[in-house]
């Protein structure tokens, strides 16, 4: 293969946007707000992370969770042999259950 063909095939690789998406949500719940999102950084293998927190929910839970991968967070990760990895978080909240408030 030749250098200005693989140099095309990686252009159009991070061009793309292909992304991987991971959600959970469970069958029984509504979301009751609009999905709010973060981006996280995994440092050194593991060793630093970035923590999500949703206290927009305050209390009532969540009701879906979803995890996205670009190609390019992708491509970061094998460049760097796993020390960075990056991805975005996606939640929404779940609606209150028979009108009790937290």
């Amino acid at each position: 293969m030749t250098r200005s063909l693989r140099l095309l095939l990686l252009t159009a690789l991070i061009a793309s946007g292909a992304c991987a998406h991971f959600r959970i949500a469970p069958r029984d719940l509504t979301s009751a707000t609009v999905e709010h999102q973060q981006r996280v950084h995994v440092m050194a293998w593991g060793a630093f992370e970035s923590r999500v927190q949703p206290i927009n929910c305050q209390g009532s839970g969540l009701a879906s969770v979803t995890m996205k991968v670009t190609a390019l967070d992708a491509m970061a990760a094998v460049v760097t042999a796993g020390f960075w990895n990056t991805a975005t978080i996606e939640w929404t909240c779940a609606k209150e259950r028979g009108g009790r408030r937290p």
